[in-house]
């Protein structure tokens, strides 16, 4: 549990304030999605009780308001009516959630574009020192996967998650109103069932998602290298070992991958097994509480029918969305981290950081007579050994110098101080 708060709260650190700020205005669609719902719901129990007991449901004063209201007074035409109504609203209704899911995907990956730009930015924008010490595969890795995944395997749930439990909620109001103790047995069968399962993969799942992210990590270096120095691969034959230390860790991750991308498929088949269940004994529930009366059953039953069909789907996306959340506290992690390392930090979150607000350290720089170094002594940040130490060097205009020493003398840091 404290792992998923640490979880979400890293993710709304690393997104910034601006983009919080939009999430207010989904959240307000996703309140009037789960509103939709639950007038949806609503709309069945009068339309089964009208099928089930016609003459009993034309009594009630709510229905006959509405008859006099549209001026049907026959019994078959009020009930087609209300029917083509109740298809009508839900065209409606579907047409806003549509749209609702389809604003959650524009937002998250245009932000997620707009973050990957900002943290190349941020790198682009870092002394040269920091380069030197940092291995550019972490460096690429992070803004081309894991800026992805803070989006679209961090953000996304978590609106996901948000919206289908406002949805789930307006179901079970309206279960509630209709019968509590059997909606209450129905929560405690299927969120166990759910709560038990999330519990037995948890750990699996970031150990998994750790072990994804390692690999991604060697992943990406081993390309770089083997790609990257094709001169020197090609001329001192390396090609057969760039390709086996490469198919180690791709196979490697592909042993991991196989688990992490079919566990969010089996909580579908757990919700729809259960589901069944539940509804088995829902239904002997409300039959010994309506007398074994078949008739009066059916409003009650039929809501309960609905509801399970739309809350099968609902409880999949739910408990996908923990899963791919908790598969992502590795790849989250690591982006945070190594931002929270860095010599430069940006309030309110890295994307907040425009290019017009760039401080430029760079200056223009004129060679006109020489270079000179005096007594120069350097040491890389968290080390106590000097890789430099008292160096002395003039390079006039227009000469050539060459830097020669042994390996780890200092040649390669000499030469980046200059520049």
């Amino acid at each position: 549990m404290w792992i998923m708060i640490d979880q979400i709260s890293k993710i709304f650190e690393l997104i910034g304030t601006r983009i919080r700020w939009g999430i207010i205005g989904l959240l307000f669609l996703m309140v009037c999605s789960a509103g939709l719902e639950l007038c949806g719901i609503g709309m069945f129990f009068p339309l089964l009780t009208l099928l089930s007991s016609p003459d009993l449901a034309m009594q009630n004063k709510y229905i006959v308001m509405l008859s006099d209201l549209v001026g049907i007074e026959s019994k078959t035409h009020f009930i087609v009516g209300f029917s083509f109504a109740i298809f009508v609203f839900f065209i409606f209704k579907s047409s806003c959630l549509a749209f609702v899911i389809f604003l959650q995907n524009r937002y998250v990956t245009k932000h997620r574009a707009l973050y990957a730009q900002s943290l190349l930015r941020q790198y682009l924008d870092r002394p040269y020192i920091f380069h030197l010490q940092r291995n550019s595969a972490e460096l690429v890795r992070n803004i081309t996967l894991l800026a992805s995944r803070l989006f679209i395997k961090g953000l996304l749930p978590l609106l996901q998650i948000t919206m289908e439990m406002l949805v789930m909620l307006g179901m079970l109001i309206a279960l509630i109103i209709v019968d509590p103790i059997a909606t209450l047995l129905m929560v405690l069968v299927l969120g166990g069932s759910i709560g038990v399962f999330y519990v037995l993969l948890r750990r699996k799942l970031r150990e998994w998602g750790s072990q994804t992210i390692k690999f991604d990590a060697e992943i990406f270096l081993w390309i770089t290298q083997a790609i990257g120095s094709i001169k020197e691969t090609k001329l001192y034959r390396h090609e057969k070992f760039f390709e086996d230390t490469f198919a180690i860790s791709s196979n490697s991750q592909a042993h991991y991958l196989a688990r992490t991308t079919t566990v969010p498929h089996l909580p579908r088949l757990l919700v729809e097994t259960v589901a069944v269940g539940a509804m088995a004994i829902l239904v002997a529930l409300i039959l010994v509480k309506e007398e074994g009366n078949i008739v009066s059953a059916i409003p009650n039953l039929g809501v309960f029918a609905i509801v399970s069909i739309r809350l099968i789907p609902s409880l999949s996306r739910l408990v996908g969305a923990f899963t791919t959340l908790r598969d992502n506290v590795a790849a989250v992690n690591s982006l945070y981290d190594d931002l929270q390392e860095s010599s430069e930090s940006v309030e309110g979150g890295w994307h907040e950081k425009d290019s017009s607000s760039r401080v430029v350290t760079q200056h223009q720089f004129t060679f006109e007579r020489e270079i000179r170094l005096s007594a120069i002594s350097y040491n890389y940040p968290g080390s106590s050994e000097k890789a430099l130490e008292g160096i002395n060097l003039c390079v006039e205009r227009g000469k050539t110098v060459a830097v020669v020493g042994g390996s780890g003398a200092g040649k390669t840091t000499l030469v980046d101080l200059m520049l």
